[in-house]
């Protein structure tokens, strides 16, 4: 195995702190530039505050066009905050794709070194 990366979740519940941990297989890839993958992790937040930000002052711009208050603001959020998730949701099935493809990679080396030795 090259290496593991540990993703920690963790949830407030009435002051009690629940903390999941799972391990992952890292690739030589990933080795040896951790923080780039850190970084990418990190932009989930990122994407997600500014597109909620950016559909409120839009809804707000469009209802003082259209003299429309509150309707294109909160529709303008609520679409915001959907391509937040979708963001969260690309990011995560990006990052399944690569530990599995980690996965695989480290069941072939395994098995061609199994291979060499019998």
């Amino acid at each position: 195995m090259v290496g593991k990366a540990r993703f920690v979740m963790a949830k407030h519940a009435h002051s009690k702190v629940i903390v999941i941990t799972k391990s992952y297989p890292i690739s030589k890839n990933r080795k040896k530039k951790p923080y780039l993958h850190q970084l990418g992790a990190a932009s989930i937040g990122i994407e997600m505050g500014v597109s909620v930000v950016i559909g409120y002052f839009l809804g707000s711009w469009i209802d003082g066009k259209a003299d429309s208050k509150p309707w294109f603001t909160m529709g303008c959020l609520l679409l915001g905050v959907a391509a937040g998730f979708f963001s969260l949701y690309k990011h995560a099935r990006r990052t399944l794709a690569e530990l599995k493809s980690d996965a695989s990679e480290e069941s072939n080396e395994s098995h061609s070194q199994g291979n060499g030795n019998e």
